[in-house]
């Protein structure tokens, strides 16, 4: 079932199935979203939970158990609950289930809530812990954006700009072996705010592991169009179009967690970046997505 948030200046359609963002448009029609040709990629923007990436050999030890737990997790295509829903604002939730257990073996609840103000869509991500244990997990967005907005761009023209220049490089995902390689570095940025986009650049997703993310801008320099996004609460973030296919869109992902180290072993409490809840407690989550 589609969900539809709408003000004068702009519309937002989420789907029960994974609380997914479908669309969200200017108050003239203009689509930011990537809108999930298979041709390029089926999706649009998707929640990972409890993992981000894979794991190794799609398997983790929890409590002493192997678990197998597929890519990107289990809620992208579960039907979630709609709790709330008014003119500018919906609030969608899943609760575990014994599907969920026998992958994941913990009693959680993953509450997002979507709030259009204006031309900006919030997205609040509130994971509970409703089990006795403590309980680790993982959790990552994963929204495609129409790159370029219009036909007057190009995919090239378009610049990622973070919120202060920097000196970082990103880890090397070795295809083969299906995992980064931690000491395996590409310097993307040298003492600078900003990296052009490049067809060429994406043989996987460019994951910045070395500092928290606060705002992303990924903005044309020839028409200023595209979109801010503000994360709290995610450490890292990745960008990400598959590679050789020109695809005209740019995935933005804040992730707590990622795809397996070559440098981890296989116990789910070791991963990168895992998120840790005290039975009865909430970790909250936020991503804002601003029109340009």
């Amino acid at each position: 079932m589609e969900v539809t948030l709408r003000n004068t200046s702009a519309v937002a359609v989420i789907d029960t199935k994974g609380a997914e963002l479908k669309s969200f448009q200017d108050g003239f029609g203009t689509e930011y979203m990537w809108q999930a040709d298979p041709k390029y990629w089926g999706r649009t923007s998707p929640v990972l939970f409890p993992i981000v990436g894979n794991l190794r050999n799609n398997r983790t030890i929890i409590q002493n158990k192997e678990y197998e737990i597929p890519k990107h997790g289990l809620l992208r295509d579960a039907e979630f609950r709609l709790l709330y829903h008014s003119d500018e604002k919906a609030i969608f939730s899943y609760i575990a289930t014994e599907e969920t257990k026998a992958h994941y073996p913990f009693d959680f609840q993953l509450q997002m809530t979507y709030s259009l103000d204006g031309c900006d869509l919030e997205v609040k991500y509130d994971v509970f812990n409703l089990g006795k244990t403590e309980m680790p997990f993982c959790l990552g967005a994963h929204p495609a954006f129409n790159i370029p907005v219009t036909t007057e761009d190009t995919f090239d023209q378009y610049y990622i700009r973070f919120d202060k220049e920097m000196t970082t490089a990103t880890p090397v995902y070795d295809l083969e072996q299906l995992h980064w390689i931690n000491d395996k570095r590409i310097t993307r940025l040298e003492n600078t705010d900003s990296m052009k986009l490049d067809y060429d650049l994406f043989e996987e997703a460019i994951f910045f592991d070395e500092f928290e993310p606060s705002t992303v801008t990924i903005s044309s320099q020839l028409t200023g169009r595209g979109v801010k996004v503000d994360m709290v609460g995610f450490p890292t973030v990745a960008f990400w179009t598959p590679a050789n296919k020109q695809a005209p869109f740019l995935c933005v992902e804040p992730w707590c967690g990622s795809a397996v180290y070559d440098t981890e072993d296989d116990e789910f409490l070791h991963k990168r970046d895992v998120q840790i809840l005290s039975p009865d407690e909430k970790k909250s989550f936020c991503m804002t997505i601003h029109m340009l």
